[in-house]
């Protein structure tokens, strides 16, 4: 139908598909990559929200933030990770008191689909405002990865997502979620929420627990497969 107006992404896909074949703007990429500051820290919240709030400060459907994981990478290429799990639902800044400690206000965070974890750094600074200025740094010195995959690197093999768990088998197939207990966010949740909050949860504490933080660890490491991937694409790339 020649009234159909397809985005530049569409269209981008459908010439991938039809060819059979990734269309990858190397230059963009290199371009983007470049302009990140080190350190680099990869970092993913998991979160559980709840029609009823379990406690008293949250609203419904609140995100509260039970987890986190961050890969960090120094300008030598030497590469740290720090991880949170909390044991029950409760406001406390455990969690920010040890990742303002590992990642300082210094470098680049990056994240997937950056605006997930903007949104819960925002509610973060209403609950404890003493950290504003490390949140606010974070969202000022936030890059979104998956930009690149809406952008400069379209392949068919994706099936039109750029969600991670797509993108992951074909650019770093040696890395797998169906290896995992939990294979995503929504069992992530689930899993963490039936283990605080259920009296008769009756699996293995702290096996919950690995797998919980294994999910989580192979979020953010996935990010940095992927970003050494795209550096490695591009390193011999001139730029006039």
């Amino acid at each position: 139908n020649a009234e159909i107006k397809f985005s530049d992404f569409q269209l981008n896909q459908i010439y991938s598909v039809q060819n059979l074949k990734p269309l990858v703007d190397k230059i963009n990429i290199k371009k983007t990559l470049e302009k990140l500051e080190y350190p680099l820290h990869f970092i993913d919240y998991e979160t559980f929200p709840s029609a009823v709030p379990k406690i008293d400060e949250l609203s419904p459907h609140k995100h509260h933030v039970f987890q986190v994981s961050i890969h960090s990478i120094s300008k030598n290429g030497n590469i740290s990770h720090f991880e949170y799990l909390a044991d029950k639902i409760e406001l406390n800044n455990k969690m920010l008191i040890q990742m303002k400690e590992f990642t300082k206000l210094e470098g680049t965070f990056i994240s997937w689909h950056a605006s997930f974890e903007k949104s819960r750094n925002k509610d973060l600074i209403n609950w404890f405002p003493e950290f504003i200025t490390y949140l606010e740094y974070i969202n000022l010195n936030m890059f979104d990865l998956e930009d690149i995959f809406k952008k400069y690197y379209i392949d068919y093999r994706f099936n039109g997502s750029t969600s991670i768990k797509n993108i992951l088998p074909v650019l770093c197939p040696s890395l797998s979620y169906s290896n995992l207990e939990i294979k995503n966010g929504t069992i992530a949740l689930d899993t963490w929420g039936r283990m605080v909050f259920d009296d008769n949860f009756n699996e293995d504490i702290n096996l919950t627990r690995k797998n919980l933080l294994s999910y989580c660890e192979l979020d953010t490491k996935a990010m940095v497969e992927i970003y050494f991937k795209l550096k490695k694409m591009v390193k011999l790339l001139k730029i006039i």
